[in-house]
């Protein structure tokens, strides 16, 4: 059954591997029209090392991999734990859901504190981000979570097996585009949309501290988000979590060391800390 709206979504697409000068290069009108609708920066950047688990654990819990202490794609528990993003929205009665076809994201959050999610073992196929935008889709027009974490894998797996920047990356980069679009489609009209990459690559590896590691896209849109806008300040993936939680009118958590992109808002807020 559709539950009854509340809060307009916040949605969180993850390009895995995905470089800005990809999205330049490439055929991209879903993401050419975040530009034109909202608030952008061609020059975000990762985290060391630029490894998808270390990065999604510093997106999620917004503290380096120094800290959280995941620097392979291996989870242990946190020596020290952190109360990450989705356990943040749960303790504000806010309900979160993820859609994922790479197994070791399942560590990003602890268990108990997701309301619906879906996962399927496709990151290593072409089309296997297709059945992950289905699902979320499907999700987003039931409005079955407040937040909705969508992961698409397989640029990265093509990056790893043809080279980034290559002919068919480039044409996984044009796939990742359409199916965006559909998300977009899918969405309430007040949503809140994220879209970043957590880490580039180069030749058929990354991880490491170069530029084509380092720098990734990203875009913000929605009914409090500025228009065509470049942003300026400093973007990192350890921003990720206190700028969501401040699309809900959320303080950040005491435990997070990112800071909310206020800069992209329409109407720039005090940081709070709580």
């Amino acid at each position: 059954m559709m539950n009854p709206p509340e809060t307009p979504p916040v949605i969180f697409i993850m390009t895995d591997g995905v470089r800005p000068d990809a999205i330049a290069t490439a055929n991209t009108p879903a993401l050419d029209q975040l530009k034109q609708r909202g608030a952008y920066t061609m020059q975000a950047q990762s985290v060391v090392p630029s490894i998808t688990l270390p990065c999604h654990m510093s997106i999620f819990n917004s503290v380096p991999p120094s800290r959280h202490g995941i620097l392979e794609n291996h989870y242990h528990p946190l020596a020290r734990p952190v109360t990450g993003l989705v356990e943040h929205l749960h303790r504000k009665e806010l309900r979160s859901g993820m859609y994922y076809n790479w197994d070791f994201l399942r560590d990003v959050c602890r268990p108990g504190y997701l309301h619906t999610s879906f996962y399927v073992n496709t990151a290593y196929n072409i089309n296997g981000d297709e059945i992950i935008v289905d699902h979320a889709c499907e999700a987003i027009a039931a409005n079955m979570a407040d937040f909705h974490f969508v992961y698409l894998g397989t640029a990265d797996t093509v990056g790893h097996a043809m080279g980034w920047m290559s002919d068919m990356y480039l044409l996984q980069v044009e796939m990742l585009d359409s199916l965006i679009g559909r998300v977009l489609e899918a969405a309430p009209t007040q949503s809140h949309i994220l879209v970043h990459s957590d880490h580039g690559g180069h030749e058929r590896d990354h991880g490491t501290e170069m530029p084509e590691d380092m720098t990734i896209p990203w875009f913000l849109v929605g009914p409090s988000v500025r228009q065509n806008y470049e942003v300026q300040q400093p973007v990192s993936l350890l921003d990720t979590a206190p700028t969501i939680a401040a699309l809900f009118g959320l303080p950040s958590h005491r435990d997070w060391e990112g800071q909310p992109v206020t800069e992209a808002f329409i109407n720039q807020g005090d940081e709070q800390a709580g």
